[in-house]
């Protein structure tokens, strides 16, 4: 073998050696690499851990700050922009008097958006006037309560006036909407007489007067059955009442009064020109009769008077004229 041939055959030798080693040292790395990784992995999941725990931490001390309008209510937008520059003053106080009803609600612990909050608000003016003013649904009604009765109805029912009033006034109330049973606001107030509901809603020009409920009886028939005279006289003074309609017993106003003893309601509505005394029930039974039988006798005596002998309706035959 020649010098040069030994001079390389050291390197020559040496070659699978290095790449031995330099293997070893790439074994040796793999481990650390995927221990770094899972140093990183742990790391983000403190991190997501850490985050959680401050916004759990920050939603249990907001429960106990209390109310501010300015930072609690919800943002209602007023209408500045150009795009609405046609909107009138009138328009923009509205909005804004909305905004400042919603505040208050919120600071009373009521939430405006809901549905419920409107019929709780029957025996409350100033609860009842900030839902107005927020946008409430003034005739909304559920069946499970209360037979379907509007806040109007409830209101009427225990004789509020002060809410009476203010739900009279809501734009795009039903003034006629009735329960359940058809009973509407103003039966419901001739029912139990409450003169001054009676009054109000015979102000407005939409109440049915004559509408009966699912009994045939009308707010009149209601008002004579029980001996409600102030509220017979409002309900006779409207100049569309029915005087003779009859429930679905055939009782009218007339024979449930003179067959319940309300001398006065008696009189009233024998004082009407198109009164009809001699109507009988789906028994057969006159107003007479009726009070005959139950021995009212200052009623017998009314009806028997000469003041209504000539009380005979168109087409009755005159053989009827003597009660």
């Amino acid at each position: 073998m020649t010098d040069e041939e030994n001079s390389k055959s050291p390197v020559a030798d040496s070659s699978p050696a290095t790449s031995q080693t330099n293997q070893n040292e790439e074994n040796k790395e793999s481990p650390t690499s995927g221990l770094a990784v899972i140093k990183i992995i742990i790391i983000i999941l403190l991190v997501i851990a850490i985050l959680l725990y401050s916004r759990n931490k920050m939603v249990t001390q907001n429960k106990n700050i209390p109310y501010d309008p300015a930072v609690n209510a919800p943002s209602i937008p007023i209408n500045n922009t150009s795009d609405n520059q046609e909107l009138s003053e009138a328009e923009k106080a509205k909005q804004r008097e909305k905004k400042a009803a919603i505040d208050k609600l919120y600071a009373m612990g009521v939430e405006y958006s809901d549905e419920l909050a409107i019929l709780s608000a029957y025996n409350n003016p100033k609860k009842l006037d900030l839902l107005l003013k927020a946008g409430a649904d003034v005739n909304f009604r559920l069946q499970e309560i209360d037979h379907g009765a509007t806040t109007l109805y409830k209101a009427v029912a225990i004789g509020n006036v002060e809410c009476v009033k203010l739900l009279l006034n809501a734009p795009g109330i039903k003034v006629n909407l009735s329960d359940m049973n058809g009973k509407t606001p103003l039966l419901c107030a001739a029912d139990k007489g409450h003169t001054e509901c009676v009054k109000l809603l015979l102000g407005d020009s939409r109440i049915d007067v004559n509408r009966a409920d699912s009994d045939g009886k009308t707010p009149l028939l209601c008002a004579a059955d029980k001996g409600h005279t102030e509220c017979v006289k409002l309900l006779l003074g409207d100049s569309r009442i029915d005087v003779n309609r009859a429930d679905a017993d055939g009782k009218t106003p007339l024979l449930c009064a003179a067959d319940k003893g309300h001398t006065e309601c008696v009189k009233l509505l024998l004082a009407e020109r198109l009164i009809d005394v001699y109507k009988a029930d789906n028994d057969g039974k006159t107003p007479l009769q009726r009070a005959e039988s139950n021995g009212h006798t200052e009623i017998v005596k009314l009806l028997k008077g000469p003041a209504n002998h000539n009380k005979r309706p168109m087409g009755r035959p005159r053989r009827y004229r003597g009660i």
